[in-house]
């Protein structure tokens, strides 16, 4: 591997490509101010390390030269609701990458990448270590987790990016199965993000909550319930044991579930706000709640099953992000928040009469 274009220079993408940096690769990042403007005079400085670390920052592809677009890896680290429009660059731009790397959160991204680049060359990725960017061009990032990344086309190899990343001490794990992976990373996203986000409460204050806590757990059963009906098994991520998860949500009782997996959930997350959160305070008209929480309800009717909680926390989220429901409309009131899913569940199930009216959020 020589060359690598990043393309979404964020806290992860800007993490992914210094590291590739220091294996000695060539990387390209695709950044917006104020992070372009701070990598093209100082690099990529990584908090702890002795010095930045050496990068190209482009504000636009067409800044490259022709003969500068051949690359070994695409790495794609825009949000999910970006990717559509950063392929249509990419494919404006020409670019025609041996591989492509797509690390999005959630569900179904890694399909339009197929249809772009082709199934034998899209390979998918899962980070499960949070990285904080303090400040432009600066990164924070944990001590926990890695990288977990699958071939969309069975058996397909994804060279030596696994063995430069593991070089610089981060957990790569090459896992066969791409949907596997990714439902079993969904499991850890979904947790005390979409509710936050809805509440504009932290991760802590939510599972404090024994109320909005069973939030939680029924919308990971109902994600377990699809997995299992589709035949997908819950795999393991770098720094993270999900089918110990997958195994207590599943057959703890709630009184046990409560006190033993709220706090390490709490602990999990961190003090960072979860990233629908972030993204509903940015003022972001759509968010990735449909690739998450939407997509389990999605494929769930597909199935034949139901998912009336991850259906309310999308919807919801939605229409928050939207403007179709007023602005902190559940703001701190997990009373609002849990009868309008309660209404909404009824309604779902066919459970509610023809006269009740859903409470006003």
């Amino acid at each position: 591997m020589s060359r690598v274009l990043v393309l979404g220079a964020g806290a992860i993408g800007q993490w992914l490509g210094g590291l590739l940096a220091c294996s000695g690769t060539e990387v390209t990042l695709l950044a917006r101010p104020p992070h372009l403007e701070v990598l093209r005079v100082r690099g990529l400085e990584v908090e702890g390390a002795q010095e930045n670390l050496p990068v190209r920052a482009i504000a636009s592809l067409e800044d490259l030269p022709q003969e500068q677009r051949r690359f070994e890896w695409l790495v794609l680290a825009v949000k999910t609701f970006a990717v559509e429009a950063a392929l249509a660059q990419a494919q404006q731009a020409g670019l025609n990458p041996t591989r492509v790397l797509a690390i999005q959160n959630g569900l179904g991204t890694e399909d339009q990448v197929a249809a772009c680049f082709g199934k034998a060359r899209t390979f998918v990725g899962s980070v499960t270590r949070a990285v904080a960017c303090p400040d432009p061009g600066v990164l924070r990032p944990g001590s926990r987790g890695g990288l977990a990344l699958a071939p969309l086309a069975r058996g397909e190899i994804p060279g030596d990016l696994p063995a430069r990343l593991a070089a610089q001490g981060v957990p790569v794990a090459v896992l066969a199965d791409a949907a596997a992976m990714k439902w079993s990373k969904l499991l850890l996203n979904m947790v005390a993000n979409a509710s936050c986000a809805i509440l504009d409460l932290s991760c802590r204050q939510l599972l404090a909550e024994r109320d909005l806590f069973r939030v939680e757990l029924q919308a990971l059963r109902e994600a377990l319930r699809v997995m299992r009906r589709r035949g997908l098994a819950v795999v393991d991520l770098p720094g993270y044991p999900v089918r110990l998860l997958a195994r207590a949500v599943r057959w703890l009782p709630e009184a046990l579930a409560f006190p033993l997996l709220a706090p390490r959930m709490a602990s999990g997350r961190g003090d960072k706000p979860p990233s629908l959160l972030l993204d509903l305070r940015a003022g972001r008209a759509r968010t990735e709640v449909e690739w998450m929480n939407g997509a389990i309800a999605l494929e769930a009717a597909r199935l034949g099953l139901e998912a009336p909680v991850n259906r309310f926390l999308a919807e919801t989220l939605t229409a928050l992000a939207r403007g179709d429901l007023p602005e902190g409309a559940f703001h701190r009131d997990p009373r609002g928040f849990l009868e309008r899913l309660e209404w909404a569940s009824s309604q779902s199930q066919g459970k509610a009469s023809g006269g009740r009216r859903s409470p006003e959020p």
